[in-house]
């Protein structure tokens, strides 16, 4: 195809496509474009409703900055392959939804990223999600190809918030974030990348290859494998010159801080973590595609065939939600529970040991001034 052929308008999403079509064994719905008298004649009971979910953000400046939703959207592509390939004989409603482009992001700091706090980011996608339950579906799919570990929990927060409102009704919100980045990156990734680069008949991954998979964070070898995949025109080439980089541990935490402190100056925002060149390599693709589709899979037997309970314990949370530091209300966590436990000492008074005292308020004294920096350093 040629560059003339792709100079598409941006409403051409609109203008060229139907509300509802059939692909094979599905029967896919455009939600923004159906009426509401659609919407109230659809089966909506055995209905899955993919909700697409990433920030725009800086990618090493040779990716677009909607390269996470774009591979979100993307992603859904192969689930349903997935779907057509497992259950064919069986039909499928898949509604899908306008995708939300907020998130948030690790590289906040930079220019070009749009960056959604914590709390306004979950309560957004919670809202969101609540419009389709009203509305009578109760089956969904969230995907987003940005990590970060404050982002995927908040989409698992904002998902379990749901379920648990209209939990009478059944309602299920997977989302595979999580469980993939858990696949890939802590498990045991050189069985997972040997088992399916064997899986789809590609030779086996060398060294460099096994090094560059485990620096692969941000911009880097996936996503650039992506990106190439969808539309090429949209990658520049200047990511094949791209060796190692990654991010220091102490520039994590000024970011996590404030993000002023996230700029664009100095090695630490280039704007990607990883061995970017790495991604020619191989066709990644196949290895991806087949990780994907398994674990959609994986979710699309929960959300349908597994009873409630079994779905709640399995499915409902990844591992990372236990990791309370992370959740929306972390710093209620952090200042109440600790004064709860002084307050318990204070009345086995006077067998308290007063000395004490002052070390146990130093926790308070370093929440509280690292609360007063941020709010200094936030953008007002």
């Amino acid at each position: 195809m040629s560059s003339e052929e792709k100079d598409t308008r941006f409403f051409d999403a609109f203008a060229n496509t139907k509300a509802v079509y059939q692909e094979k064994n599905l029967k896919v719905v455009r939600y923004d474009l159906i009426t509401r008298d659609t919407l109230l004649e659809m089966d909506k009971e055995n209905a899955l409703v993919l909700v697409a979910i990433s920030p725009l953000e800086v990618h090493g400046g040779f990716l677009p900055l909607g390269t996470d939703l774009i591979e979100a959207i993307m992603m859904f592509q192969w689930i349903k392959e997935a779907i057509q390939e497992r259950q064919p004989d069986k039909e499928f409603t898949i509604v899908e939804a306008a995708p939300l482009p907020i998130g948030w992001s690790g590289v906040r700091g930079m220019v070009g990223t749009i960056h959604v706090r914590h709390k306004t980011f979950r309560d957004v996608l919670q809202q969101y999600l609540e419009g389709f339950v009203r509305a009578g579906f109760k089956r969904f799919l969230v995907s987003s190809a940005h990590h970060g570990n404050i982002h995927a929990y908040a989409i698992e927060e904002a998902a379990l918030r749901v379920m648990k409102k209209y939990e009478n009704f059944d309602v299920r919100i997977a989302s595979p974030l999580n469980w993939i980045v858990k696949k890939l990156m802590i498990d045991n990734p050189r069985k997972t990348w040997g088992d399916i680069a064997e899986q789809v008949g590609q030779p086996p991954l060398t060294k460099e290859e096994y090094e560059a998979l485990a620096k692969d964070d941000h911009s880097s070898l996936m996503e650039v494998s992506f990106m190439q995949h969808v539309n090429s025109e949209l990658v520049d080439p200047a990511y094949k010159e791209k060796d190692l980089h990654t991010t220091p541990i102490s520039h994590m935490f000024k970011k996590l801080l404030s993000a002023k402190l996230g700029t664009l100056e100095g090695p630490t925002g280039v704007g990607y973590n990883g061995v970017p060149s790495m991604a020619d390599s191989r066709d990644w693709i196949p290895l991806y595609k087949a990780l994907i589709k398994d674990v959609g899979w994986f979710f699309i037997e929960g959300l349908f065939e597994k009873s409630h309970e079994e779905y709640m314990e399995k499915y409902a949370t990844s591992f990372f939600y236990n990791l309370v530091m992370l959740r929306t209300n972390w710093k209620w966590r952090a200042v109440v529970v600790p004064a709860l436990i002084i307050i318990a000492l204070l009345c086995y008074y006077p067998l308290f040991p007063w000395n004490l005292l002052s070390l146990l308020y130093i926790p308070f004294l370093l929440i509280f001034v690292g609360l007063k920096i941020k709010k200094a350093l936030e953008p007002s």
